[in-house]
C-alpha cells in the first residue's frame, strides 16, 4: 500500500540515503519533512518527488509576510508547535489567512508536549478544540493535528467529525501506549437515542486519520495493529495511509 507521511522531522542530511530502502519497503512514496527550515528545503531541492517541505513558523515570532515568503521559497506547508498563545488566538489569525488564501495546509502539534520541549509553554493553549475554532474562521484552511491529541483525544476525535478540513495523526509516544479496547471505545458508535444498541467502529471517524511516524520508524506496526483489531477495511485504509494526505496537501 502506497503511504505518505504526514509527519516527519528532519534529523540530518543524509537520513534520506540511510532510511530510504527502510522507508521503502513501509510503503513510503511522499514524507512531509519540518524543522531546521533551511536544511529541510535543500533536502526538498535535492528530493523533489519525495520530500515534501513544511516551514517551522514560530507565530509568536512571524506573521503573514514570512507566510508569504515561505511559499516562494518553496515550502509547500506549514508546520506549528508550542505558541505562547492558544492556537485559536485572534493575534494569530493574519497567518491562518494568509494560509488558507496560499493553499498551504496546516500540521499543528496539540496535546501534551515533553517538558524537555515544552519547557514554559501553556499545554492548555495545544487543545484540540482549538482547531475547532480556527476551523469556524478559516473553513478552507487543511490541518492535520498530531498525535490524536495526547491526553485530549475525544477532542481530536470531535474536531475530525464536525470539521471536513481536519485530520489527525496517531503518532508520538503517548497515544500508542493504549490498546485495542480503548481505540474501539473512542470510535465506536451507535445510533442517535440507541444507548442499548451494539456499538459498531465508525468508519467514517476512523476514515479522518492520516499516517504519521514523528519520525519512529515502528509506527507503521502500531498502526497496522490498530488496524488490525478493529478490523477496518482495505478501502478505508487507503483513506488514511494515502488518500486524505493528498486531500491534505492538495495534490
Amino acid at each position: 500500500m502506497r503511504v505518505i507521511n504526514c509527519h516527519a522531522h528532519f534529523h540530518g542530511r543524509n537520513e534520506v540515503e540511510e532510511k530510504r530502502a527502510l522507508w521503502d519497503s513501509l510503503g513510503y512514496i511522499k514524507v512531509c519533512m519540518s524543522f531546521q527550515n533551511e536544511e529541510v528545503l535543500k533536502l526538498a531541492q535535492r528530493y523533489p518527488d519525495y520530500i515534501i517541505p513544511f516551514y517551522h513558523l514560530n507565530l509568536d515570532a512571524e506573521g503573514a509576510d514570512d507566510v508569504a515568503r515561505a511559499r516562494e521559497q518553496g515550502f509547500v506547508g506549514l508546520k506549528l508547535i508550542g505558541p505562547k498563545l492558544p492556537y485559536s488566538h485572534e493575534s494569530y489569525f493574519p497567518v491562518y489567512e494568509r494560509a488558507q488564501d496560499l493553499n498551504m495546509p496546516m500540521l499543528l502539534h496539540t496535546g501534551f508536549l515533553s517538558f524537555e520541549g515544552g519547557r514554559g509553554v501553556r499545554q492548555e493553549n495545544l487543545q484540540p478544540t482549538h482547531l475547532i475554532t480556527m476551523a469556524t474562521y478559516f473553513p478552507e484552511l487543511r490541518m492535520v493535528g498530531a498525535h490524536l491529541g495526547n491526553q485530549w483525544p475525544m477532542e481530536a476525535v470531535a474536531a475530525m467529525e464536525y470539521c471536513p478540513n481536519i485530520w489527525y495523526d496517531m503518532s508520538g509516544g503517548t497515544i500508542r501506549n493504549y490498546p485495542a479496547s480503548w481505540f474501539r471505545w473512542l470510535f465506536e458508535r451507535v445510533d442517535r437515542n440507541e444507548t442499548g444498541q451494539r456499538p459498531k467502529v465508525s468508519l467514517e471517524l476512523v476514515g479522518k486519520l492520516v499516517f504519521g511516524s514523528d519520525n519512529p520508524d515502528d509506527t507503521m506496526d502500531f498502526y497496522r495493529n490498530f488496524m488490525a483489531a478493529l478490523e477496518i477495511p482495505a478501502e478505508v485504509q487507503q483513506k488514511v495511509y494515502y488518500d486524505n494526505a493528498v486531500e491534505w496537501l492538495g495534490m
